[in-house]
């Protein structure tokens, strides 16, 4: 889980390198100062990766329940942790997150030139629902399948 304090500066840094420079294909005036990052993070849940304990965040995901829907907001890794799995694991912590506040869907939009990143929501079962030439990004979309949550009889 984000801490604030420790983890903001590294999940500014992340979202302008990695996540920035998509917007600006299209918007080359976008920015995002840590402010605003502060802000938009206040809204729903931060996870984030550290490779091992006192490092630096590497990683993360945040995200927010509107109704019944699991909204990814941003997702991103440092290319050293890129393919390794740490996306998918940050992804699947969201999307159970979504399953315990009963949400049968997750939605994302994803910029249209971002390639790699389509591929690695489809590979997770996301689907493109629909296309927004405004803003030149996809949603992407995924049922998530109730979870039961009950307690193991003793062996």
């Amino acid at each position: 889980m984000r801490n604030p304090v420790r983890d903001d500066k590294a999940i500014h840094r992340l979202a302008v390198r990695y996540l920035l420079p998509h917007t600006r294909t299209f918007f080359p005036e976008a920015d995002l100062s840590l402010r605003e990052l502060k802000d938009r993070l206040k809204h729903g849940i931060t996870w984030v990766y550290i490779p091992k304990r006192g490092g630096e965040v590497r990683g993360f995901c945040h995200a927010f329940v509107r109704g019944s829907t699991l909204w990814i907001d941003m997702i991103a890794l440092d290319r050293s942790v890129q393919g390794k799995r740490k996306g998918r694991a940050l992804m699947l912590l969201a999307e159970r997150y979504g399953r315990m506040r009963r949400c049968d869907a997750s939605s994302l939009y994803v910029d249209e030139q971002n390639v790699r990143a389509q591929r690695f929501y489809r590979k997770m079962g996301y689907r493109e629902k629909e296309y927004d030439p405004r803003l030149h990004v996809y949603l992407y979309e995924k049922a998530l399948a109730a979870e039961r949550f009950r307690k193991q009889a003793p062996a």
